[in-house]
């Protein structure tokens, strides 16, 4: 049961790591070839999620089946439940290098 935790919750995280970095990468990219990396870093991800729940399912004396799929499942779960619980008027975080705000002239706050 440990063990399915732990490497169902580690997948988890990578497969969120991965994501990010295929993201990062495709959008300096055309939009052809930014396709091509989201399709293939999907491809890429999911077949380590079945890599893992098949390992699970072979080995149940080192993995426990239902452990590991709610460790896997349980950061998707969060990101999606976390869409849902957010302030509605939370004003979004400006970029960091984003152009400070002009000062009025005179030089001197109203």
């Amino acid at each position: 049961m440990l063990f399915g935790n732990l490497l169902g919750g580690g997948i988890g995280i990578l497969n969120f790591f991965l994501l990010g970095l295929s993201v990062q990468k495709a959008v300096t990219e055309d939009e052809k070839r930014a396709k091509e990396i989201m399709r293939t870093s999907h491809a890429v991800r999911y077949a380590l999620i079945i890599l893992l729940v098949v390992l699970a399912i072979a080995i149940p004396a080192a993995f426990n089946i239902f452990s590991t799929l709610i460790s896997l499942l349980f950061s998707t779960v969060a990101v999606f439940l976390k869409t849902f619980t957010a302030k509605k008027n939370e004003p979004a975080a400006a970029p960091a290098d984003a152009a400070p705000a002009a000062e009025p002239e005179g030089g001197e706050e109203a």
